[in-house]
């Protein structure tokens, strides 16, 4: 197989926690021609020099290792500028607390060798759990489907920060992330790569997601944000302004239900049900059953989650 470079770019921002076991997956990999793109966006731990002497432990593993720090400035703008300091034909996005199974890039870069019209390949993921909860097994196909899904709140998300591996040459022509989006920056390039016909998965569970409690997807008010800055500036999006804006706000209820169970949440989830009986119930529905099956496939993948929880 020809082994184009991969670089893998990582966005770092207070994961000093977790960083080495992020990148001992990365060294874990049997694919061997990687570049690795580190951008510290401004922590305040002891993440970046950790990282630092890691890489650097094992620099004979690596083609080239790239690392910068600089001020805050988001996620967003970290991914973009290790997209500009990058080398590599193929790139894949890894947040600093994540982790892949050993055959995630070998896979993937097959898929993009054998399929000339796909940009961008995703996988699909596990979910893992800090409070340890049962994991969850989310699967990304089909690709269209589900991209959709996870936009109008329905599905879980495709882990793009951690599960696509893109064609650089397409990213540049995107412009890369968009800027002006913090958590929702990869579902509008997935959707925008997705929309086209140029987005694919890899039908295999090869990416560990970290869920924490910390973490950005808690962020109710970039959520807000995000999803307003969608689909009033952006195009592309019109055909699901509706449905969107009223699953934001199931979506909310049922957060703030589950996070705080008092009477005004009650009410407000009650209301919400009263005025929209058919369309509140078919949402608790699709919620309930991509929680129980992503659970229960979790269960048949139990070599791929001792794989990925030996990282943690």
């Amino acid at each position: 197989m020809n082994s184009p470079l991969v670089s893998v770019v990582i966005p770092l921002f207070n994961k000093e926690k977790y960083i080495l076991s992020t990148l001992e997956s990365v060294i874990k990999q049997d694919y061997k021609n990687i570049e690795i793109v580190l951008i510290d966006d401004g922590s305040v731990d002891n993440g970046f020099r950790k990282a630092r002497e890691f890489l650097f432990e094992n620099k004979m593993r690596f083609v080239q290792i790239v690392l910068e720090t600089r001020e805050n400035k988001g996620m967003t703008a970290a991914k973009n500028d290790g997209i500009k300091l990058s080398s590599g034909e193929f790139i894949a996005f890894l947040d600093a607390d994540d982790v892949w199974c050993h055959n995630k890039l070998s896979e993937q870069v097959l898929f993009l060798i054998t399929n000339h019209q796909v940009d961008m390949v995703l996988c699909n993921h596990i979910m893992l759990y800090e409070n340890n909860n049962l994991p969850r097994a989310v699967s990304f196909l089909p690709i269209e489907r589900k991209v959709v899904s996870w936009l109008l709140l329905t599905g879980f998300g495709g882990q793009t920060e951690s599960a696509a591996l893109v064609r650089r040459a397409a990213l540049i022509e995107f412009g890369g992330f968009n800027p002006n989006l913090e958590m929702w920056a990869a579902l509008d390039m997935t959707f925008k790569f997705s929309m086209e016909g140029r987005a694919g998965c890899v039908p295999k569970y090869l990416s560990g997601y970290r869920v924490l409690k910390s973490g950005w997807h808690n962020n109710k008010q970039d959520l807000i944000s995000s999803h307003n800055f969608l689909i009033s500036r952006m195009n592309g999006y019109d055909d699901y302004e509706s449905i969107l804006r009223f699953n934001l706000t199931l979506y909310l209820g049922f957060w703030n239900l589950r996070s705080s169970l008092t009477w005004d949440s009650l009410k407000h989830f009650l209301s919400l049900y009263l005025n929209h009986p058919i369309k509140t119930s078919r949402y608790l529905s699709q919620t309930i059953n991509r929680v129980v099956f992503a659970i229960a496939r979790a269960f048949f993948l139990r070599r791929q989650i001792r794989e990925l929880k030996g990282l943690l």
